[in-house]
């Protein structure tokens, strides 16, 4: 976490994160996260084509649901 603030500071951008438990709000940002994984997973030669499988991604929506149901999301 801490490598990722630094290299955001140092381009010159700012970061805002907060905790949220509100299902609605980490369900709504979840086609971003997924956006952000297949664009990072790309940027390392990982093999996104699983992420083009509509039943994964609905397999990583209900974690990141499951996650904000227990208190452990990031928005």
């Amino acid at each position: 976490m801490a490598k990722a603030h630094n290299r955001i500071k140092n381009a010159g951008l700012a970061i805002e994160m907060r905790w949220t438990r509100e299902l609605e709000e980490i369900d709504a940002i979840v086609p971003e996260i997924l956006r952000l994984y297949r664009k990072r997973s790309s940027q390392l030669g990982h093999d996104v084509a699983l992420l083009a499988n509509a039943d994964y991604r609905s397999y990583l929506a209900d974690v990141v649901h499951s996650y904000g149901e227990a208190g452990l999301a990031l928005d």
